[in-house]
């Protein structure tokens, strides 16, 4: 246990065990010092510098994540009353390349949130950089694998929490930021690979608690989009977060106007 310990936290991600040694063994402060970084996900990790050489501490974070005593919202209004105030943590999963933009959603800061009386965060996530480009868009497992443990750590902290479809710049017809790539697809083609990575999310949550809800895209816009061919979409999407199952029968959904919300 690191409990009544004084730990240093520098400041800044640190998403490999080299990285985070390396940090460790810079930092000018003497032997014996702990450190606590963040590795821009969920987890945090703790080193102590001894004979100048950063050592992994083990430790529990159940203090910090531990689960809260959150009912289930027993209606969409009820979730919605429960809501409170919220924050949208933006800039790490919804960049081109996770992490790109320099933000994160580390246990201290999310424990420092839900102090502070946030009742929800928003999740934002860019899919359609971990998905195959093509109609089908089959999402890399390992990157499901990571936001639903993300998921599974927020919804312990917060009584609602909201993931989306973030920069979706090809349906968006917007420009295209690399590792995505400009495939010729139509509006058809986008429209169906949209719908699929959905099929895909909701199927991967729809077990989840109903503290969770979805948000099919973050500012739909672009000249595809129009009010028409967005209301047909986020119809169709919804339908099919609804035929998914489990808890996804009664599920908010948000679904928010074209023309970046306004």
């Amino acid at each position: 246990s690191l409990a009544g310990q004084i730990a240093v936290t520098l400041p800044g991600t640190y998403s490999t065990d080299a990285a985070r040694r390396a940090a460790v063994e810079a930092d000018g402060r003497p032997d014996g010092t702990l450190y606590l970084l963040d590795d821009g996900l969920i987890v945090l990790h703790a080193y102590r510098k001894t004979g100048g050489v950063a050592v992994p501490v083990s430790f529990s974070t159940s203090g910090v994540g531990s689960p809260g005593n959150f009912p289930e919202p027993a209606s969409r209004a009820e979730f919605v009353a429960g809501m409170g105030v919220g924050v949208n943590l933006g800039n790490w999963f919804d960049a081109p390349t996770v992490g790109q933009y320099g933000g994160a959603a580390s246990q201290i800061a999310m424990s420092d949130l839900r102090a502070a009386g946030a009742g929800h965060v928003r999740r934002g996530v860019r899919w359609s950089a971990h998905a195959t480009e093509n109609t089908a868009g089959t999402i890399n497992a390992g990157f499901m694998d990571q936001i639903a443990s993300l998921v599974d750590w927020l919804l312990t902290k917060f009584p609602r929490v909201i993931l989306n479809l973030h920069h979706y710049k090809a349906l968006h017809q917007q420009a295209i930021e690399a590792p995505e790539t400009s495939w010729s697809g139509t509006y058809s083609d986008h429209a169906t690979r949209f719908k699929n990575m959905w099929a895909q999310i909701a199927t991967r949550f729809a077990g989840y608690s109903k503290r969770l809800g979805f948000e099919p895209d973050n500012e739909p816009t672009g000249g595809w989009l129009t009010a028409s061919a967005w209301n047909t979409l986020s119809q169709e999407t919804t339908a099919i977060i609804r035929a998914s199952g489990g808890n996804n029968a009664t599920r908010v959904v948000v679904i928010g106007p074209i023309g970046q919300n306004d």
